[in-house]
Order: C-alpha cells, then structure tokens, then sequence
C-alpha cells in the first residue's frame, strides 16, 4: 500500500478547488450507473456524461447515480457544472480522507470506509466510500467495481413498498446499513479466527505463535484504526439530526450507530485478548524455562557434595588413611549413594521435584 505522506504530496501547492485523485487506481474504467424509482417506476442506464442524468435529478422521484471508480478526474469535474461545492469533491477522490458528515450549502456529503477481512492473506480490505446528498440525487462513490449493494438493488427492482414507496433518507440509511454490515462481519470473522487460534495458543507454544499473535494484533488495530472515525461520524449524524431524515426514520439512523458501536467494542475486547495471550505465551515459555532451570539446579546440586568427597580423596598427598583401606572404595560409594537418595527425598519432600 502506498504511505500516506506519499500520496499526499500530490495535494501540495495545489488550490482547494483543483481536483487531484489522491490514492491507487483499483479499477480500469469508471462505470457510472443511473437508476431513478418511485412508487410505480424504475429506470436503470448507465451513463457516460453527468449531463445525462439532469433530467432526472431535477425530478420528484428518487435518484441514485452510483460510480465504480474514483480516479477519473475530468468526469468528476463535470459535477461542478450542478454546483455541487469543489470542496466536496476532492474529498470523494481522496481515499486519504477521514470518514466524516459535513453539510454544504446545497449538499450533504458522508465519507467513510468500506472494510473486509481477506482471511487467506490475514488482512484487512478498505475501500474508500462517499455519499453526496445534491436536491433528490444520491450520488455514491466507489474505488472499485465490487457489486456490494446487489441486494439492495434487487430490492428495489422487485418493488418492494418499503423502498420504493420512501423517501431519499431511507435510501442513503440502506447504502450505509450494507456498509456498516460489511464492518461488523469483518470484525466478526476476525475474532472467531482469535477463539480458535486461542485453543491452539494452549497447547502449542512454538516460536511461530508470537507471530500469529502480532499479525492478528495488527488486524485488529488497523480496524479499530478505521472504525473509531466512523462511529464518530455516526454520532456527528445522530446529534445533528440533518432536515433530510425524516422523523420515522431517526431509529434507522440509530441502528447504525448501535451496529458500528457494537463493532468497536468488538474491536477493542479483542485487542485486550490479543494482548492476554500474548502475556499467556510469554508466561508459559516463562514457566517451562523455569523448570528446565531448576532441573539443571538440582542435578548441580546433588554433585557438589559429590563432587567435593571425590576432590578430597583426588589430591596427590602420600599420607590419606583411607587410601590403602581394603573397602575404601565401595565405602566411598556407598556413602555418594546416601548422600543422593537423602537429597533427593528431601527435595522430594519440599516438592521441589515433580
């Protein structure tokens, strides 16, 4: 992934209302899809220019225009022409750009992050995401052409009365609740493979588990990391109440403030049960080096007094009364022999010895 402070060096120098993509190119073509719906009618095209689509965002019915790539500039430029403010633009092509909710003088614009755990590569997935409310328009985002809100266009394909029959508040409410679902999955996902990992961490302390452990610990940082700003802009969202949601839809707004809360309280008891058994790991190696410690230490010392008997009787002095003894020899024996059997039975009894 390329650094941050990399891709910011584009922006440098530039005016505030030039548009400059900031982030990696994720799909080849930009595909701009229009679909446009009401209580009795869908429309779907897609579409080259943003001029296509003015007749229907200066209709009633309910318009969504969503993007599958970010990084062509000069077709995102095109939306200045509807005066939607250049400042909320940049933002949508800059995937440096921390998740928030800003009103503008004829806007509304969310940005935020759409996360997914790669459990093959351990890894977690951001794709930048923007909403931009303009008159009866949604306009969404995307970096890459992943069909992530399929079932909410099947939804409003079958017309369903909910959907169909709601205003633009319940519309941008599914394109995040599908988000935020992504977020709490990911997470979700991850912590199961930390309880499985945890049964292995038990009977299994390889050097190889210290890394398992910090690769999972940088998983879920880097999804606290992401999620943190989210709810932040969720409870932005909630206490701002913006004129677009109506009041019957205020609790759906609030679910999603529940859901991605719930996310980052997941988030963060996994990093403490990442860091426990990291301490877990360390405690046990601990343990074992201790055993291995006070064997060698025990061994050490049932040979020093054996060691000093067979020093006594080594020195090269002529005159050693037992030296010509006719059971010096076995005497000596016998004697180490005691000496160890009491040692050990006294270790034994102070439960020094498994």
């Amino acid at each position: 992934m390329i650094k941050f402070s990399l891709l910011k060096q584009k922006t440098i120098g530039k005016s505030p209302e030039d548009l400059v993509f900031v982030g990696e190119k994720k799909t080849n073509d930009v595909v701009v899809t229009l679909r446009d719906f009401g209580p009795d009618h869908f429309h779907e095209q897609n579409i080259k220019t943003v001029e296509e689509a003015r007749e229907y965002v200066d209709s009633d019915s309910v318009t969504w225009i969503n993007f599958n790539g970010i990084h062509d500039v000069p077709l995102i430029e095109q939306l200045k022409d509807n005066k939607i403010n250049p400042h909320i633009l940049s933002d949508v092509i800059d995937t440096t750009a921390r998740p928030k909710f800003q009103e503008y003088d004829n806007a509304f614009l969310i940005t935020m992050k759409i996360l997914g755990y790669n459990k093959k590569e351990r890894k977690l997935n951001e794709e930048h995401f923007s909403l931009v409310l303009y008159k009866n328009c949604v306009l969404t985002f995307k970096e890459t052409d992943e069909d992530l809100f399929r079932p909410l266009i099947q939804r409003i394909k079958i017309g369903r009365k909910k959907i169909k029959g709601s205003n633009v508040d319940y519309l941008i409410f599914n394109l995040l609740d599908i988000i935020v679902d992504h977020s709490v999955n990911a997470i979700r996902e991850i912590s199961e493979e930390i309880d499985e990992f945890e049964n292995i961490l038990l009977s299994n302390q390889k050097m190889e588990i210290i890394d398992e452990i910090i690769s999972y610990k940088k998983v879920v940082n880097n999804f606290r990391k992401n999620i943190k700003p989210i709810l932040e802009m969720f409870n932005q969202l909630n206490k701002y109440q913006p004129l677009f949601i109506e009041k019957k839809n205020k609790a759906y707004f609030n679910e999603l403030l529940n859901n991605t809360k719930q996310a980052s309280e997941i988030a963060d008891s996994y990093r403490e049960i990442l860091s426990d058994q990291l301490n877990i790991y360390h405690t046990t190696i601990s343990s074992k080096l201790n055993s291995v410690m006070m064997t060698l230490t025990i061994f050490s010392v049932i040979f020093i007094p054996l060691t000093f008997i067979a020093g006594i009787y080594g020195t090269n002095f002529d005159n050693i009364p037992e030296l010509h003894y006719q059971y010096g020899y076995y005497s000596m024996w016998f004697i180490m022999i005691i000496i160890t059997i009491f040692m050990l039975f006294y270790f034994k009894k102070k439960k020094w010895l498994a």
